[in-house]
């Protein structure tokens, strides 16, 4: 392939250049894309159950990796946009764990069993131990409005009933630790309440 695009070099250069150039043009104009955000839609009518994830966060060290998340590393001050297009009381429910698992916040997922016969031994997620984390207080930002609660070591979640206003705005969340240490929650989920 390289041995291909050398000889293409050298029996079209007109043709190279004009391809490295639309390139270079294309890239100059997504370079900063990645300040860009979209909002997530709060609109139960559109979709009933909106689930943020430490992937979906902004911000200062957030973590995209689930083997980063099953060991625990500390994701903080990430933050993301809501556009509630639909006003009203919503439930927003802070998790250490998707809720599918039905874990407790301060609890570890099993770790992986690696079958050679099916698994590529050499991929990360596979060797990626899971971590308990001591989370004895969870808070809410919307905006100009804080919220937080106690954790119990049995709280599977910590669930805050919120009044949306029309409009964007920022949610930020955060776990923090006995130790002081803090984290975002690693998954969010925003319902309407009837």
């Amino acid at each position: 392939m390289v041995l291909d695009n050398v000889i293409l070099s050298a029996k079209c250069p007109k043709v190279v250049a004009r391809l490295q150039q639309a390139y270079q043009s294309w890239w100059k104009s997504i370079e900063h894309a990645d300040d860009n955000y979209t909002p997530f839609i709060i609109n139960p009518e559109k979709q009933n159950t909106i689930m943020i994830t430490t992937q979906n966060l902004m911000g200062e060290r957030v973590y995209y990796s689930a083997h980063d998340n099953r060991a625990g590393k500390l994701a903080t001050n990430g933050y993301t946009y809501i556009d509630v297009e639909k006003p009203g009381r919503y439930k927003i429910s802070l998790y250490r764990w998707p809720k599918e698992l039905n874990l407790p916040l301060t609890a570890k997922t099993q770790d992986f069993v690696v079958d050679p016969k099916i698994h590529d031994r050499d991929f990360p997620f596979y060797h990626a131990k899971s971590a308990a984390l001591s989370i004895q207080k969870a808070s809410l930002n919307l905006g100009e409005k804080n919220f937080s609660a106690k954790v119990s070591p049995k709280n599977h979640s910590i669930d805050f009933i919120v009044e949306l206003a029309k409009g964007e705005q920022q949610i930020r969340t955060e776990f923090e630790l006995t130790n002081g240490d803090k984290t975002c929650a690693y998954y969010t989920y925003i319902e309407a309440v009837n």
